[in-house]
């Protein structure tokens, strides 16, 4: 029981890949531009292991919202850009960048 316990509370929380991958996709939001850019570079560090979270950003809602919708063609721009760098189709990354290529914004 104390087992079942422990592996739920241990799937209850991010990891702390997860938070900094998080962390480092809400600074591409950034109005500053060096924030943005430390955003865009962490994610580049990370690699591989950011693809996932990097296409579910890609396909969110908050890349549509209204109050982002400013940031949108920029924040959208350099997340293809991470994942054109990081080379990875895996995910689901290879369909969120041409699906992208047909995008208004950009």
């Amino acid at each position: 029981m104390h087992f079942l316990l422990t592996l739920a509370l241990m799937t209850a929380q991010q990891s702390p890949l997860d938070e900094d991958v998080a962390k480092a996709i809400d600074k591409l939001y950034s109005d500053k531009n060096t924030e943005s850019e430390q955003g865009k570079n962490e994610l580049k560090d990370i690699g591989r292991k950011a693809v996932a979270a990097i296409v579910a950003e890609l396909k969110s809602k908050r890349i549509t919202d209204e109050n982002e919708k400013k940031k949108a063609p920029r924040v959208k721009r350099a997340l293809c850009d991470v994942l054109g760098e990081i080379r990875d189709g895996a995910n689901g990354a290879f369909e969120a960048l041409v699906e992208k290529l047909a995008d208004k914004d950009e």
